[in-house]
């Protein structure tokens, strides 16, 4: 669950900036990056492209999107991109939430998540 979390904060970023960082075009669908955000395939200093990537967003959600949608917004898309880090304050340490029906790691997101997006006035 707690990778569907990061997938939520990518969504959640991308209805923010107004744009899809994938563009499909074609047929058969050939897809590319969007015109909007170029992200590097590895920035330096960090050993993996999956790393390289959520750095990248997590730059886009600090700086970008407070502008655009106010810091609430863009904490709750940190929250989610963060959720499998180790030390993310939102959701802790990975082994208090573990269970085998995933219970609690599901109230940990309503907590964190949900219900600050609900809490988001327009």
């Amino acid at each position: 669950m707690q990778h569907d979390i990061y997938s939520l904060g990518v969504c959640l970023l991308e209805i923010g900036l107004w744009t899809s960082f994938i563009q499909c075009s074609g047929h058969p669908p050939n897809q590319t990056t969007s015109q909007g955000y170029e992200f590097r395939k590895v920035v330096p200093g960090l050993e993996t492209p999956a790393e390289s990537l959520k750095q990248q967003l997590l730059l886009l959600a600090g700086e970008e999107l407070p502008k655009r949608t106010g810091s609430k917004y863009a904490r709750i898309i940190e929250t989610c991109i963060t959720c499998l880090d180790e030390g993310n304050e939102d959701f802790g340490d990975e082994t208090d939430f573990q269970d085998e029906d995933g219970i609690l790691v599901a109230v940990r997101y309503i907590e964190r998540i949900l219900l600050q997006v609900n809490s988001i006035l327009v």
